[in-house]
């Protein structure tokens, strides 16, 4: 279970069958059950997608990101960040990173690095409002120009919004994971800023 206190103080090694080396970094994130330790409300997570805008910073592939510099080190060949579970309890986020042998023999200063990264974010000023409104432009672009789905893909697609996003405006219905615009969204993106250090997170 992601909330019991020891499932924070393994690591957990396993040997691929193929010749596979990776390092995957996961947090729990709670919508209920405050006396567990911080939590983010459901209704506003799935609302505004706060982990979206993280998830794309920590994935960025240009100057300066994270990805550059594991590279560089000769330590990473790839990294990626995304929601793994989601459920009505809780959530978890992961960052999956891609290393080479040099990496893979060097977990510790990957670690060392992402967890810097996440401070740098926790610590700077708060979130940039330049690099909401492109994450938003980028999900419009990409909902303009989505294939039509199949009507039986349309209907089983809303029945399951309707679900999800009930407690949202009714355009989330339609729109789905579509990003909008929100003013709760800075301070939500700080909240789970919070929750991305190494006391919260789980090492594959």
């Amino acid at each position: 279970p992601p909330f019991l206190e020891d499932a924070f103080k393994y690591g957990v090694d396993v040997v691929p069958v193929t010749d596979s080396r990776s390092l995957e970094v996961s947090f729990p994130v709670r919508f209920t059950g405050s006396d567990l330790g911080p939590r983010i409300a459901l209704d506003a997570w799935r609302r505004c997608s706060p982990f979206q805008y993280i998830g794309t910073t920590l994935g960025h592939e240009g100057p300066q990101s994270l990805l550059l510099l594991l590279q560089r080190r000769g330590l990473a060949t790839g990294l990626g960040a995304a929601i793994a579970e989601e459920n009505e309890s809780f959530a978890v986020v992961s960052v999956s990173i891609e290393l080479t042998s040099l990496g893979l023999e060097r977990r510790s200063e990957v670690l060392s690095l992402l967890f810097g990264c996440l401070r740098l974010l926790r610590e700077s000023p708060p979130w940039p409002p330049e690099l909401i409104e492109e994450n938003i432009r980028l999900s419009e672009a990409g909902w303009s120009t989505a294939e039509t789905p199949g009507a039986s893909d349309a209907v089983t697609r809303l029945v399951g919004n309707m679900q999800k996003y009930r407690d949202c405006p009714s355009e989330y219905i339609a729109g789905g994971g579509r990003l909008v615009s929100d003013p709760a969204l800075p301070q939500l993106i700080t909240a789970l800023l919070a929750l991305l250090v190494p006391s919260n997170a789980m090492l594959v």
